[in-house]
């Protein structure tokens, strides 16, 4: 279980990681052949990290209905 939640920080803080130049190509160039790149890494890994926290909290809710 804490496993989980250590891969989903990870999974979030790539995803911030990954956002963060992306904005930063969105306003300063945006003919910037990096840009679809980076795009990219920040929808993976928001797609990463949603499904694993959900993963993670329907796991403890399960846990918690069984007490």
């Amino acid at each position: 279980m804490k496993w989980r939640r250590l891969l989903s920080i990870l999974f979030i803080s790539g995803f911030v990681v990954s956002l963060i130049p992306l904005l930063f190509l969105i306003v300063e160039d945006k003919n910037n052949a990096y840009f679809s790149g980076v795009m990219f890494l920040a929808v993976v890994f928001f797609f990463l990290a949603v499904s694993n926290s959900v993963t993670y909290y329907m796991i403890k809710i399960r846990e918690m209905k069984r007490r």
